[in-house]
């Protein structure tokens, strides 16, 4: 059990976006409390590449994950959409703002690469191809820099100019 992504905004909140791996054949999402537990078509293999998408769209009031190019499903939430002004953390769940009552047993481990959010919901034929061809669209809102990252804990950041793909 690993807190993947974390984005929270108050102490009222809890987790207003959070990727959460349960186990190798299944993650859960959650989106303004709602969760959904995808069951995986193929489980994610630790220290094989895997691309994961997990997308929201506060107009659909739905959101969903992708595995390596692939719809894992999808669900509904009833909220507006998600605020900002919190704060977003890669590799921890968080249980409160601004870093709030990190668990160690939550930490993710593994090596995160060409992590991105964008503005929108993804279509299938973009997400196939960031996750087949690297090709990402260029309107992504967050995209990982060195110096947009903050470290804690045993955390490494690693510039690379490969383009992380499916092989």
């Amino acid at each position: 059990n690993a807190g993947f992504q974390s984005y929270c905004r108050s102490r009222n909140s809890g987790n207003d976006f959070l990727i959460f791996f349960t186990s190798p054949s299944r993650v859960t999402l959650n989106v303004q409390d709602i969760n959904h537990n995808f069951d995986l078509y193929t489980p994610i293999v630790p220290g094989v590449r895997q691309h994961i998408c997990a997308w929201f769209s506060s107009t659909e009031h739905r959101f969903g994950l992708y595995l390596n190019g692939v719809d894992q499903g999808s669900s509904r939430y009833r909220g507006p959409a998600v605020p900002g002004g919190g704060t977003l953390v890669i590799g921890q769940e968080q249980d409160g703002p601004n870093l709030g009552n990190l668990d160690r047993t939550q930490a993710w481990s593994g090596k995160v690469t060409n992590f991105m959010i964008w503005p929108r919901k993804l279509n299938e034929t973009e997400i196939f191809d960031i996750a087949h061809d690297c090709r990402c669209p260029r309107d992504y809102a967050v995209a990982l820099t060195g110096d947009k990252v903050e470290l804690g804990g045993q955390a490494r950041y690693v510039p690379t100019n490969e383009c992380p793909m499916l092989k």
